[in-house]
């Protein structure tokens, strides 16, 4: 069985795929030396109008996630986490927001 002389275009397409979160990943982790990244969406739904916010900041060799919520208006919902990593925190917003790292400036 001979291989194919060039990768096929799914292994281009993961490849570029994981080129493009490093990148956003040292973006991020350049970027919270000098200043914080935030992120925010809005929910329309039966109970009103949800907005989410984010924020992440550089804090003592720790990396701080603060999330809160607000419906109409009315804070509902704070958390604050501190991570060693952007890896760290990418994994968390993955498993537990509908926040991507992508999503802070």
């Amino acid at each position: 069985m001979s291989l194919p002389l060039w990768p096929s275009s799914g292994a281009i397409k993961a490849r570029d795929y994981a080129a493009k979160r490093r990148k956003v990943k040292e973006r991020a982790d350049a970027s919270l030396v000098h200043e914080s990244l935030s992120a925010s969406m809005v929910i329309q739904g039966g109970s009103g109008t949800a907005k989410y916010m984010a924020k992440l900041e550089r804090e003592g060799g720790q990396i701080w996630l603060t999330l809160m919520r607000t419906l109409d208006g009315l804070e509902q919902e704070a958390t604050r986490e501190s991570f060693a990593s952007v890896d760290e925190v990418e994994k968390y917003l993955d498993e537990n927001t509908n926040f991507r790292l992508p999503d802070f400036r």
